[in-house]
């Protein structure tokens, strides 16, 4: 990242490791140490001091909910981020790149990064036409579905919201706002007798969160000063709700809450999101997995893949009709069963069953008519995909002569 004309690496922070008696530290939230090791943080790292330049944020940011430590059993689950995704949306003047003629000024000025804890994060740091003395950064703060009481025992190496261990994708839509993608749910290689990541049935869930960049950020503003300068930071967040949604309603409108305008609750009980979704020609692609927990098998699970509108909207045709795949078509929410509904029949998703062992993400080839993904059992499966909307792809370029 670069900013103020200096490069800024960033990193996002916490541990994963769950036994509190690796770290010889007490739990004390005013400990240095504690605070470091379990709280949620993103390091912007000056390449040329090493100092963290976001350090004094943290202590001017944090919710409520930070001051303590999700327990259980015996561990201490750490707000852990995951990779965060960077983004360059806004030009030196703080407007952003869906508005007609405005380019990208090559500075990152965008993130989204999720943690063990559910919490979905968004880091804004743009300028406004006044200058960098009035640069302005705002953190919001999504949180995922709680975790149901039916499951909460399940796993003793989570908290009490789903859990993101993945990076998130992104893409524009056709109303010009920006779309974040992704899933949740975690496999570590933990073991706990039967209450750990393997054998977890609570099912987990894929949303969108719907960003309209035109909009100002609101909620709750604290000043601190970074690089010698007085910002003002403005900070919200909010929760999910319970419900089950689908993706898209049975009146066929987004199926979400407050915070994800579309949310896609998973059936099938242990399934999750390990790796990051696709967003090609219009449509989202996810893999998910669910482990098995024969404890007379060592590894393995089912995958598969889930095909969604990029917009929440009913999808009406089979994108996967040539992919040879056995698939079914899920119905919209309100009347929602997984069965084979007939082409042209409106459906919230399709799924396919890509057999054993734990998916990679989807990527799409060169020809946009193929997604490849490959399994924890060597196997790489190439799916042909029916996209609304054909992607552009440079092939090659050569130097123009005189």
């Amino acid at each position: 990242m670069n900013w103020a004309n200096r490069w800024f690496a960033i990193i996002s922070g916490g541990i994963r490791d769950y036994n509190p008696n690796a770290w010889e530290i007490t739990w004390d939230q005013d400990d240095p140490k504690w605070q470091y090791l379990f709280r949620p943080f993103f390091l912007a790292i000056d390449i040329e001091s090493g100092r963290n330049f976001w350090e004094p944020i943290a202590a001017h940011t944090v919710p409520n909910w930070w001051s303590q430590i999700p327990e259980h059993d015996i561990n201490h689950i750490p707000y852990a981020i995951a990779n965060p995704l960077v983004l360059d949306i806004f030009d030196e003047n703080g407007y952003p790149i869906s508005m007609p003629g405005v380019k990208p000024d090559g500075h990152a000025d965008l993130m989204y990064a999720g943690d063990l804890n559910g919490n979905l994060y968004t880091i804004k740091l743009y300028r406004d036409n006044a200058g960098f003395d009035n640069n302005l950064l705002c953190i919001s703060v999504h949180r995922t579905k709680p975790i149901s009481q039916a499951h909460y025992d399940d796993n003793i190496y989570r908290g009490e919201n789903q859990p993101i261990t993945v990076t998130p994708v992104a893409a524009f839509d056709a109303n010009k706002h920006l779309r974040i993608y992704f899933g949740t749910g975690k496999f570590d290689d933990v073991e706990a007798a039967g209450k750990d990541d393997k054998s977890d049935k609570e099912p987990m869930s894929f949303y969108c969160l719907v960003e309209d960049l035109n909009t100002e950020c609101n909620g709750n503003s604290v000043s601190v000063t970074l690089l010698g300068k007085n910002i003002t930071i403005p900070s919200d967040y909010c929760t999910s709700d319970l419900n089950t949604h689908r993706w898209v309603t049975a009146e066929g409108q987004p199926d979400g809450n407050d915070c994800f305008q579309c949310v896609f609750d998973f059936d099938q009980p242990g399934e999750r999101v390990v790796d990051s979704a696709l967003v090609a020609g219009g449509l989202v692609f996810v893999t998910t997995f669910i482990p098995n927990d024969d404890p007379c098998v060592s590894g393995g699970g089912d995958s598969y893949l889930y095909v969604f509108d990029y917009m929440c909207r009913p999808l009406s045709y089979d994108p996967l009709q040539y992919s040879g795949l056995e698939h079914e078509w899920l119905g919209l929410g309100g009347g929602w069963t997984p069965g084979n509904l007939p082409p042209g029949t409106q459906a919230s998703a399709v799924r396919a069953s890509l057999g054993e062992g734990m998916p990679s993400h989807p990527v799409l080839d060169s020809s946009g008519k193929y997604v490849l993904v490959q399994t924890s059992d060597a196997q790489i499966h190439r799916i042909r995909v029916e996209l609304p909307v054909r992607p552009l792809y440079l092939k090659g370029w050569k130097e123009k002569g005189e």
